[in-house]
């Protein structure tokens, strides 16, 4: 016990303790290769030297994990520096997590590759970063800066509020900004502006003064004019004083933040497409925000963007001001993903710019999606989109739009070039695609290679002037040196044809594509599991082979099957990843006392509608026990059952049954094989106590309401607990059905009062579009 009672005695004393810190040898979280390495920091004030071990983990960005484990020795009221190991010596991001005894663990993390550093962009192009230096003191403005012009940065939205600038009215106080001012221009960052943030009603004077002192430092501006109550009334003022001021300032419209759905817009519908439509002559670029994912961002802008846009009054460029995707949830690599993604798409559709939201973490509440936009954390750890903007930069600096590979539904391709340069950004968006190897023709290139978004390369062989390309759920960039001319498409070596689908243990019937790109005959042998074949193909030959396999084993709905296929006489070899879609095999009896069928808990089940808007983020998912749900499936008594258990923080429902979509309550899906269409029925528990029960879809000329089947909906805490029972005769259903199969799907909307925030599901297809194609197959 004494030793226990000295260590309690020494932290009530306050003891000094050591500590630990990573350190890569400068303000930024980037360490080069060949240069300083970085490592963590043991630091002891303690009177006495310090002999301890030091454990833990380096993580990279592919789950490769490097261990850490070594002696120290510290000095006394010194410090000791251990290299942190990188294993491989792969580029990318380390996550770094360390304890030694009597310190406080740590964890952070950096970036392990050459920094991409900030020169001007030669196409004029916009590499822009959100970030906040008017709320922090001049060190950590000086730290922001560094760590933005490090990963290429030529361009930060970054103001101060009003409130800060002028007090009292009429007198302004502009040494703050001017330090940010002169800050940002030492490290090659031109600042971009909001015009009229917090001034209460945007006074020409105020206007004024601004023009005025961005004039006198001979500071270039661009201003984005903030939202108000009279905006073109306040842009035409604002742009009248602007050119009278400085004529060589450049005015954006107000970013408004997604094209989406959300309360703002409910509220003013027609607000953005009125100011496009009357006021495009006031502004000279667009500006645009549109937070979230990669596919809700490329609907809005190929979708109700564009149709805003086609309606301008002027034609004016579109900068992407305000568009990021956050990282609550330990989703770093989601985030990461997702900004190379949008990146390359906004630059195919003719952007002059690109601002991320947000280069430093907001807070520190992991939970919290305003808090976790950052491309580093609050502290200055390195996150993977730092890594992955850093790669970008090296990639696509420079380099201009060339032309979009038609790869076929569900992928995308995207050719950027310059001076003899060539880079596609290559990347699969559905996950029931197989890693199909893509034959392409580049003009001029003898050799390229695959470069992953951490900066990893991986050689890319050619023959007769084609390359092949495997598109991932990871986007690549696929270096092809040797020209500017554009890039061909040829087609797929090796191609999956149709759906897998079936249960674990069942022969698998597969549909296989295989084609020759070259202009000369190949052969190549294909090997599955249980069985192989070699082939031989004439020039530019297309042909269909059958094979049969047993479906593996998998879990979450789905299994891969690997088909390997090989070149005679090379250079083309590998292995295709073929999905399969898992049948949802339900067990016979009660739901009571097993596993649900579906367990929907996490990030990637939910759809929230408020993440694309900022002022939002009090409304975006939380966690499970804000909204999840478990589903469990039964036949019985001449029906379908529905045991469904949702957890949701708050229930909110003031809707009919025709509208009970809009607040809490289940939607369910299922289609029948054979019926011309598909079910979609509903179920909520109204604020008064009343089951509503409601029938949006039903196949053709099914006469059946929704009086056709019970529901109950039972308060829990925490929560409410659904119970359905379909019966047959009046869905088209028997026992015979139900052992053969049938596509399934089922939602729970979530509205805590204001809105409807979105939905948790079982899986795609149903609450943003009807696909029922891409619901699992359940049998029982």
């Amino acid at each position: 016990m004494r030793p226990l009672l000295v260590a309690s005695l020494a932290a009530l004393l306050g003891a000094a303790e050591p500590a630990l810190r990573l350190d890569t040898g400068w303000a930024v979280p980037i360490a080069a290769p060949g240069a300083t390495p970085a490592a963590l920091v043991v630091a002891n004030p303690g009177d006495q030297p310090l002999s301890a071990r030091l454990t833990g983990t380096v993580t990279e960005f592919d789950g490769t994990v490097v261990k850490l484990d070594q002696d120290c020795q510290v000095p006394a009221r010194g410090e000791a520096r251990i290299a942190v190991p990188l294993g491989a010596g792969r580029l990318g991001m380390r996550w770094v997590a360390a304890a030694l005894p009597g310190a406080k663990p740590f964890a952070g993390g950096f970036v392990h590759a050459p920094p991409a550093g900030n020169p001007k962009d030669p196409t004029g192009f916009w590499w822009g970063v959100c970030s906040h230096p008017g709320r922090v003191p001049p060190a950590e403005r000086e730290r922001e800066m560094q760590a933005a012009a490090a990963v290429g940065f030529t361009l930060m939205r970054a103001g101060k509020e009003w409130s800060q600038i002028e007090r009292p009215a009429g007198t302004w106080d502009w040494s703050a900004f001017d330090d940010i001012v002169e800050r940002a221009g030492r490290h090659g960052i031109e600042l971009q502006t909001i015009l009229g943030m917090g001034h209460p009603d945007h006074a020409v004077p105020a206007v004024k003064a601004a023009f005025e002192a961005a004039k006198a430092r001979k500071d270039p501006q661009a201003w984005e004019e903030w939202h108000h109550a009279e905006y073109i009334a306040m842009m035409r003022s604002a742009g009248e004083v602007m050119r009278a001021t400085d004529p060589e300032a450049v005015m954006l419209s107000g970013g408004f933040a997604t094209v989406l759905s959300h309360p703002h817009r409910h509220r003013h519908p027609d607000f953005q497409e009125r100011v496009l439509r009357e006021a495009s002559d006031l502004f000279q670029i667009h500006a645009h925000h549109e937070h979230g994912l990669f596919q809700g961002f490329q609907q809005a802008v190929d979708g109700e963007l564009a149709r805003m846009r086609k309606g301008m009054k002027v034609q004016r460029p579109l900068f992407f001001n305000e568009t990021a995707m956050h990282s609550c949830f330990a989703t770093e690599h989601v985030q990461a993903v997702t900004l190379v993604k949008k990146v390359a798409f906004a630059r195919a559709r003719g952007a002059v710019g690109y601002t991320w939201y947000d280069l430093r973490n907001d807070g520190t509440d992991p939970a919290n999606a305003e808090h976790n936009y950052g491309l580093v954390t609050r502290d200055f750890q390195a996150k993977a989109a730092y890594a992955a903007w850093n790669q970008l930069m090296r990639e696509l600096h420079g380099l201009a739009f060339q032309s979009e590979l038609a790869l076929g539904a569900g992928r995308y391709g995207y050719v950027f070039a310059a001076s003899g340069r060539r880079v596609a950004v290559l990347w699969n968006e559905d996950v029931g695609l197989a890693d199909e190897p893509i034959a392409i023709r580049a003009p001029g290139c003898a050799a390229g290679q695959a470069v992953d978004i951490m900066g990893n390369a991986q050689a890319l062989p050619a023959r007769d002037g084609a390359l092949v390309v495997r598109p991932g759920a990871q986007p690549s960039y696929i270096e092809l040196p040797g020209g500017g001319q554009p890039v061909q498409v040829v087609g797929a070596l090796v191609a999956l044809a149709g759906q897998a689908l079936a249960a674990p243990g069942e022969r698998l019937a597969l549909a296989v594509r295989l084609a020759n790109p070259l202009a000369r005959p190949l052969a190549l042998r294909l090997d599955w599991p249980g069985g192989g074949q070699r082939i031989e193909l004439a020039a530019d030959e297309r042909r269909e082979l059958r094979i049969d396999a047993a479906c593996p084993a998998g879990e979450g709905g789905r299994a891969s099957l690997a088909l390997r296929y090989a070149v005679e006489g090379g250079p083309w070899e590998g292995t295709v990843a073929v999905p399969v879609q898992l049948v949802r095999s339900i067990p016979a009896g009660e739901p009571a006392g097993r596993a649900p069928d579906f367990a929907c808990d996490a990030m990637a089940s939910v759809v929230n509608f408020c993440q694309t808007d900022p002022t939002l983020q009090a409304c975006n998912w939380r966690g499970p026990e804000d909204l999840s749900m478990q589903v469990w499936l039964a036949r019985g008594g001449g029906a379908l059952r529905l045991h469904v258990a949702v957890r949701d923080d708050l229930h909110h429902q003031v809707e009919s049954a025709d509208s009970a979509w809009r607040g809490d309550g289940l939607q369910v899906g299922f289609q029948v094989p054979g019926e011309a269409g598909s079910w979609e029925l509903g179920v909520a528990r109204h604020q008064d106590g009343r089951v509503l029960r409601s029938l949006w879809i039903k196949p053709a000329g099914a006469a059946t309401g929704p009086e056709a089947f019970t529901a109950s909906a039972t308060p829990v805490p925490g929560g409410m607990v659904y119970d359905l029972a379909l019966p047959y005769a009046a869905f088209g259903l028997s026992d015979a059905v139900l052992e053969r199969g049938l596509r399934f799907n089922l939602l729970a909307n979530d509205n805590d009062g204001p809105l409807r925030e979105g939905f948790v599901r079982v899986a795609p297809g149903m609450g943003e579009r009807k696909d029922p194609a891409v619901w699992p197959l359940v049998r029982f």
